[in-house]
């Protein structure tokens, strides 16, 4: 195998994971984090973001109050 096949081959294989890592993080809510996994670590990457914790929209509730507060408070 030449070194433009074996640079091919690993592009594929780049972008596959990146695919299944995108689609992945869709469903936990944790994007680029199952991107990085399952680049990195090919199918074990998949795995460990599958059994990742799912990213509660509580947090992104809990970040509006808090600007919601200091905007409040500012204006004090």
């Amino acid at each position: 195998m030449d070194d433009a096949t074996a640079t091919g081959w690993m592009i594929f294989w780049v972008v596959i994971n990146a695919v299944i890592g995108t689609i992945i993080g869709e469903r936990n809510n944790r994007v680029g984090a199952s991107i990085l996994l399952s680049v990195l670590l090919g199918p074990i990457g998949w795995l460990l973001a599958l059994f990742c914790k799912r990213q509660s929209s509580q947090m992104s509730v809990l970040r509006g109050e808090y600007k919601a507060r200091s905007q409040s408070l500012s204006r004090l």
